[in-house]
């Protein structure tokens, strides 16, 4: 088994045992997050014949929630490969919360040297209170190249601050 499977598993093992500490996460409207994530992979870029690269990224965000559990907002991700290509993204979101979980999808839109890229990423997550306005928030994610360069799966945590709550 590679060990990306088994730190994907111990991820998923330790998300799934906060899932039954405080069973509703209702966030009400008119609440305020603001916060972010940090990500750190490996993936095989397509047309890249096998070749592995690094990437890392910080994910910026704030949000407003619209309704009760509904979020929507905006954020940067910047983000560091290991060829030296850095990019910026602008990444506007929508966010959903059933319970302590989140469903997220997020269009980012960023500009390097001459071209433009375009991504759509998904992300599920949970949020990990460890106050009544502070959460951890490990999540999966997929994202979609738009121009067909590829996707991605993996792993990354948030961070969030949840004002008038």
């Amino acid at each position: 088994m590679h060990s990306k499977t088994k730190i994907m598993k111990r991820i998923l093992l330790f998300t799934l045992l906060f899932i039954g500490l405080n069973a509703q996460a209702q966030l009400d409207k008119n609440t305020m997050m603001a916060g972010g994530s940090l990500t750190f992979n490996r993936y095989t870029p397509k047309n890249s014949n096998g070749t592995s690269s690094t990437w890392f990224s910080l994910n910026p965000d704030f949000g407003y929630f619209v309704a009760d559990n509904f979020a929507v907002g905006a954020g940067f991700s910047f983000n560091g490969y290991g060829s030296g290509n850095n990019i910026v993204y602008f990444s506007p979101y929508l966010r959903y919360y059933v319970k302590k979980f989140y469903l997220q999808s997020k269009f980012e839109y960023g500009r390097l040297n001459s071209s433009s890229n375009s991504n759509l990423i998904f992300d599920l997550g949970y949020a990990l209170f460890l106050n009544d306005n502070v959460a951890l928030e490990p999540a999966f994610y997929f994202a979609q190249n738009l121009k067909g360069q590829g996707n991605n799966l993996g792993f990354k945590m948030g961070f969030q601050i949840y004002f008038n709550r």
